[in-house]
């Protein structure tokens, strides 16, 4: 991997004037890949909840309004996407503070 002069990396073929990376900031550069890598993973995955959540509320709302309990594996299942979107959320938090 290289570095230009304005400090970008870049891998390839070195250009006049560009240097060789160093260790520590090919390793940088590696670990906030992978960052935006997971944070896109994390994303995806929070979309997905979205979508998935759509019947389990609608079930449990015209439940509600029609006077009778929710269903129960409705419940569970709305309540186990909201468990794992949370931990997905704090994660992502981690990667952004």
């Amino acid at each position: 991997m290289w570095v230009n002069v304005d400090g970008l990396m870049y891998a390839g073929d070195c250009q006049p004037g560009d240097r060789e990376a160093t260790t520590e900031e090919i390793v940088a550069f590696e670990a906030m890949r992978d960052k935006t890598t997971r944070l896109a993973e994390i994303d995806a995955r929070l979309a997905e909840i979205d979508a998935d959540s759509g019947r389990p509320s609608r079930e449990i709302s015209l439940a509600l309004l029609d006077g009778r309990p929710a269903d129960a594996y409705a419940a569970s299942k709305l309540a186990a996407l909201e468990k794992e979107a949370s931990a997905l959320r704090a994660e992502r938090k981690g990667l952004t503070s």
